[in-house]
């Protein structure tokens, strides 16, 4: 039996200050009736196929766990979307304005389609290959367990990359102003590449046997914090 959002049914509830709305975990299976003002809407664990039915105004939709298998229907004004767990296949659909998204666990095989403004892009578990397609502005990316062999293409300005668990070989392409880099889990045999300004640098379960002097000065004249690999037992190039 198909269960949907019944909120506004009832002739006396008082919607004009209903700002937040919260039924996750339930079995709801559409988006209707919701009331005009509503800023924050989390339906996570639901059966929804469809995003549908919001109003004007939504600044914060979590579908996650869910059946949505497209992106579609969104409002302007919308700030985080989480659409982590469901069935989609392509990035798209996306407004204006969309600063946070979460796009993790899905079957997503290309970055697209991105909107300017994004800050913090979730794409973790997926079926990526190739890293492209980034926005300016763009300040942490996870992109960890995916199928990725090369850093390229990022965007200056970028703080934090996950690359944990792709097929990386070799460090490069990195920019300016990062600060966080997560290169876990890769076939990494050398340490190189390093740009001024990475304060961590996360290498664990990588066969790294050499580092090169200009990465070797620069992690001990900056302090930088390395995890997974001691440096002064790698030959130095």
């Amino acid at each position: 039996m198909k269960t949907s959002i019944p909120i506004c049914r009832a002739k006396k509830i008082d919607s004009d200050g209903l700002k937040s709305l919260y039924l996750n975990n339930n079995k709801i299976e559409k988006i209707e009736n919701l009331v005009a003002g509503l800023k924050w809407l989390d339906l996570r664990n639901n059966k929804i196929r469809k995003i549908e039915g919001l109003v004007d105004g939504v600044k914060s939709l979590d579908l996650d766990n869910n059946k949505i298998k497209k992106i579609e229907g969104l409002v302007a004004g919308l700030k985080l979307l989480d659409l982590r767990n469901n069935k989609i296949k392509k990035i798209e659909g996306l407004v204006d304005g969309v600063n946070s998204l979460y796009l993790n666990n899905n079957k997503i095989e290309k970055i697209e389609n991105l909107v300017a403004g994004l800050k913090w892009l979730d794409l973790s578990n997926n079926k990526i290959k190739k890293i492209e397609g980034l926005v300016a502005g763009l300040k942490w990316l996870y992109l960890n367990n995916n199928k990725i062999e090369k850093i390229e293409n990022l965007v200056d300005g970028l703080e934090s990359l996950d690359l944990d668990n792709n097929k990386i070989e070799k460090i490069e392409g990195l920019v300016a102003g990062l600060k966080w880099l997560d290169l876990r889990n890769n076939k990494i045999e050398k340490i190189e590449g390093l740009v001024d300004g990475v304060k961590s640098l996360v290498l664990s379960n990588n066969p790294i046997t050499e580092i090169d002097k200009k990465s070797y000065d620069l992690i001990k004249n900056n302090h930088i914090a390395i995890y997974g690999v001691d440096i002064e037992k790698l030959k130095i190039v």
